[in-house]
């Protein structure tokens, strides 16, 4: 995550560019990640390659990658 610009002001407890984002919870009331698809998406580009392989959904969500890749198929 210290690849993200706002790491150190953010407070949503899941982040697309954490590696461990499916080993976090978060509730209905905690923020979310506010930045841009394509910014989170050029931060995971900037990352080295071993950290890029770790994090399958390339800086977006689960749901937004699904979403992405359903659109490409058709």
């Amino acid at each position: 995550m210290k690849y993200c610009s706002r790491f150190d002001s953010c407070s949503a407890p899941k982040c697309p560019l954490d590696p461990l984002i499916d080993s976090r919870s978060e509730n209905d009331w905690d923020p979310k990640c506010g930045m841009a698809k394509s910014t989170r998406h050029r931060y995971w580009e900037s990352m080295p390659e071993d950290l890029r392989k770790v994090l399958p959904f390339q800086g977006y969500f689960r749901a937004e990658y699904n979403r992405m890749e359903a659109a490409r198929k058709r």
